[in-house]
């Protein structure tokens, strides 16, 4: 069982809003429609809350509680449970149609707002590499996909990846102007026909210099590969991207 403590977590993400979220309650709740089959009896809890936070010792024992239990337990959810984990990417399946799962839903919009169903695209999110350690710009890494499990060999569309800084989920700048791959990009094949990327600040010779893709040196990042149209195998659990190994400089 994978598992990270909340420090760490929190070095990933922006700090969280504490009790003073539910300030504007009714304010945030009216700004839009909630179709959600629950949402009715949810929005009654969040109204009955900030009732409570309007009382200085409750909002006070509110916001501890927000932040030494409930912000910890949500995040360590969000990385780890709010999809399929393998490889130590986190596969977006089941996302797009929420329901009443709105642990997974605030998954969603903690790192990018909205998702689209699965049949359109599924989504693998990585923040750390092949051994639990949060992926840092300090360091090489290596994605090395083997010729018959290559991201368009299980597309039927359209593939991408991305890498931006953590906690700002930023590009970053770099002399190459390059912020991503995707199925345009001119990958250079190893002999099997496997393709390697690299994610460092700077390039390394195990790999060539148009499968690098720059990352933040010393600083936090995370991977975002996007299966447009994905086919079953991907759909069904089954197509992971391989596990990011740390390699030596």
């Amino acid at each position: 069982m994978f598992s990270v403590t909340p420090g760490r977590i929190t070095d990933w993400f922006k700090e969280l809003l504490g009790v003073e979220i539910f300030d504007k309650a009714d304010a945030l709740m009216t700004s839009a429609l909630d179709i959600s089959p629950v949402a009715a009896q949810m929005q009654a809890k969040v109204r009955d809350i900030a009732r409570k936070a309007t009382d200085p010792l409750q909002r006070k024992a509110l916001d501890q509680l927000i932040k030494t239990r409930i912000i910890p337990e949500f995040l360590q959810y969000s990385v780890t449970k709010s999809g399929v984990f393998e490889n130590n990417w986190l596969g977006t399946l089941g996302t797009g149609n929420y329901g009443s799962d709105y642990w997974k839903r605030a998954s969603a919009n903690l790192v990018g707002i909205w998702a689209n169903t699965n049949d359109e695209v599924v989504y693998f999110v990585a923040v750390q590499d092949a051994d639990g350690q949060p992926l840092n710009g300090a360091n090489d890494y290596i994605i090395d996909f083997p010729a018959d499990a290559r991201p368009d060999a299980v597309v039927d569309a359209y593939w991408s990846v991305i890498l931006v800084d953590v906690p700002d989920y930023r590009v970053v700048p770099n002399p190459l102007n390059r912020f991503n791959f995707n199925s345009e990009s001119p990958l250079k094949s190893e002999a099997d026909g496997s393709v390697k990327i690299l994610l460092s600040s700077k390039p390394n010779s195990a790999v060539p210099e148009s499968n690098w893709l720059p990352a933040p040196d010393g600083k936090g990042f995370s991977l975002t590969l996007r299966t447009y149209v994905p086919k079953d195998i991907v759909k069904r659990g089954e197509w992971f991207p391989p596990a990011i190994k740390r390699l030596n400089r």
